[in-house]
């Protein structure tokens, strides 16, 4: 069969380039952005390959140190402009290895072993989410630092404080500008227990959940869920009054409530926790 002219040879095979130019899309654009990020999340994951302790190794020492010294020579590449993604690399994961093949050979394929492009494009938007985190946040504090020096200088200097759009409290220059300054820093506070989330890796995470802390989550669901629907019960049957039970529905004696809604949470969530879990571990 006659090949297309229109097919242009990547990575992965001979691709169409009406459909190559489709599926990269803005990748080879937006993706530059990524390209410190996908470097750092591929030089850890060959020093864990290095490290796995199998015969024969996946990766020996060596050639880990081999992969990381050409990923930070991408890295610098990359900083002075010099990196570049192609339309045939469709993305930034395959221009790395592209890179790294072209230097090392065969042995820069290996940074994609044990991983798919999916867990690389989660790992590269989290590091980047985490690395445009950290700049809005000493972005944030620059600019409290300003409002207060301002309040300190014009401390003194009286304001006229304003509510619903009419003259209220007097204030000073010195009490708005520090108000402000506190209001900026709280976000700062609220990522405080935010950042140790931000480096938990999503892809298989419910999956590493233990035997132990699994049945503690459903636990505590199922405590949640009874306790809430006894009040519900209650407050719907006795107080409001919005519904009744057929004289077919079971009653629990004491609480008097409903069997069947009980059981809902007595049966359903540890079901569909360990459902839940049974696919992400086969996954």
């Amino acid at each position: 069969m006659k090949k297309s002219s229109k097919t242009k040879k990547t990575t992965v095979g001979e691709i169409d380039s009406e459909v190559l130019a489709f599926t990269a899309g803005r990748d080879i654009e937006l993706d530059r952005a990524l390209v410190h990020v996908d470097c750092i999340g591929s030089a850890a994951h060959v020093t864990m390959l290095s490290r796995m302790p199998l015969k024969p190794k996946l990766l020996s020492r060596k050639d880990a140190a081999s992969v990381i010294a050409e990923l930070v020579a991408i890295m610098k590449r990359a900083s002075a402009g010099r990196f570049e993604i192609t339309p045939a690399d469709q993305d930034v994961h395959l221009a790395v290895e592209r890179a790294l093949t072209e230097k090392l050979g065969d042995l820069g394929k290996k940074i994609h072993t044990g991983r798919s492009r999916n867990d690389q494009v989660a790992l590269d938007l989290r590091l980047y989410g985490r690395e445009q985190l950290l700049h809005t946040l000493h972005e944030t504090a620059e600019l409290a630092a300003v409002l207060v020096d301002l309040g300190e200088r014009h401390k003194g200097v009286p304001m006229v404080g304003r509510t619903h759009m009419q003259p209220a409290m007097p204030s000073s220059v010195g009490l708005w500008a520090t108000a402000w300054a506190e209001e900026r820093c709280r976000p700062i506070q609220w990522d405080q227990p935010a950042n140790p989330r931000d480096d938990v890796f999503v892809i298989g995470g419910f999956c590493s959940i233990g035997y132990r802390r699994f049945w503690a989550v459903a636990a505590v669901t199922i405590m949640s869920g009874v306790a809430y629907t006894v009040f519900s019960e209650w407050l719907n049957l006795v107080v409001r009054k919005s519904w009744q039970y057929s004289d077919l529905m079971p009653v629990v004696p004491v609480i008097d409530d409903g069997l069947s809604p009980l059981l809902q949470w007595v049966l359903l969530p540890p079901a569909s926790l360990w459902i839940a879990r049974r696919v992400a571990m086969r996954g």
